[in-house]
C-alpha cells in the first residue's frame, strides 16, 4: 500500500509499462481487472500507516532491519533504490537495499533468504494457469517464496481440471484474491510492455506472444 507504481512508472521506468495489484498479467486468459474487481492493494499511504501500527510499530518504530534484495542490474536497482525511499517516506522505515549476481541470488533465495526480494515471470503459454498454478502451487519447482496455501491449491487445481472458461475465470480470480490481497505473498509492481513504431498506413496485429503484457516485475515479502 506504499508503493505508488504510477510515479514509478512515469518517473524511473518510463516505458509504458502497466502497473500491477495482481500477478497474471493481461492478455492471458484468467487475468483479473484488478481495478475493476477491487482485488489487490493499491497505492494508499494512509491505510499503510495504519496497518504498520496495527502491526506494532507505529511510525516504523521497533521494526526490525528490512532488507530489499535484487539481482545485479541497472534497472532493477533504480526499482529497489525507488521503493526504498517510498518505504522511507511513507512509513519511516530504513531499508537496507543490497544486489546480488545471479547466480548468488538464486542460491540466496534457496537457502537463506532476505524479508523482500525481487523475481519476474514471462508467460510460457497465455493462460494463467502458467502464472498461478505453475508457479505458486505448494509442490511447483519454480516456487521460489516456498508459498504453500491448501485453499490457494485447491483452487489452482480445480482450475486446470475444469472445461468452463467462465468457471476457470472465477476460480483464478479467487486465487488471484489469495495471493496478492488476503495473504499477501507478493506486492505485483508492474506489468512490462513491449514499445513498437508502426508507418501510419499499416495496420499491426497483435497476437499474445507478439504485443500483450506477458511479464510481470515482483516483490515477495518473507
Amino acid at each position: 500500500a506504499s508503493i505508488d507504481r504510477d510515479s514509478l512508472i512515469e518517473f524511473v521506468l518510463k516505458g509504458g509499462q502497466k502497473p500491477a495489484l495482481t500477478f497474471t498479467a493481461p492478455g492471458n486468459f484468467g487475468a483479473v481487472d484488478a481495478v475493476a474487481e477491487g482485488i489487490g492493494i493499491p497505492f494508499d499511504p494512509e491505510q499503510a500507516r495504519t496497518w504498520l501500527t496495527e502491526a506494532g510499530y507505529p511510525n516504523g518504530e521497533g521494526l526490525p532491519e528490512v532488507t530489499l534484495m535484487y539481482n545485479t542490474s541497472e534497472s532493477h536497482q533504480k526499482i529497489a533504490e525507488t521503493i526504498g525511499a517510498m518505504w522511507k517516506e511513507h512509513l519511516n522505515v530504513d531499508v537496507n537495499v543490497v544486489n546480488q549476481e545471479w547466480k548468488v541470488y538464486l542460491k540466496t533465495l534457496e537457502n537463506d533468504p532476505p524479508q523482500v526480494w525481487r523475481l519476474g515471470w514471462g508467460a510460457d503459454y497465455p493462460d494463467a494457469n502458467n502464472w498461478l498454478n505453475d508457479v505458486f502451487h505448494s509442490t511447483s519447482g519454480m516456487n521460489n517464496g516456498h508459498f504453500n496455501n491448501a485453499e490457494f491449491d485447491s483452487l489452482v487445481e480445480e482450475a486446470a481440471r475444469e472445461a468452463s472458461p467462465q468457471k476457470r475465470r472465477e476460480l483464478y480470480k479467487q486465487a488471484e484474491q489469495i495471493l496478492v490481497q488476503d495473504v499477501v505473498a507478493l506486492a505485483p509492481i508492474y506489468h512490462y510492455t513491449s514499445v513498437t513504431l508502426t508507418k501510419p498506413y499499416l495496420d499491426r496485429t497483435f497476437a499474445p506472444f507478439g504485443g500483450e503484457q506477458l511479464s510481470t516485475w515482483k516483490a515477495f515479502v518473507r
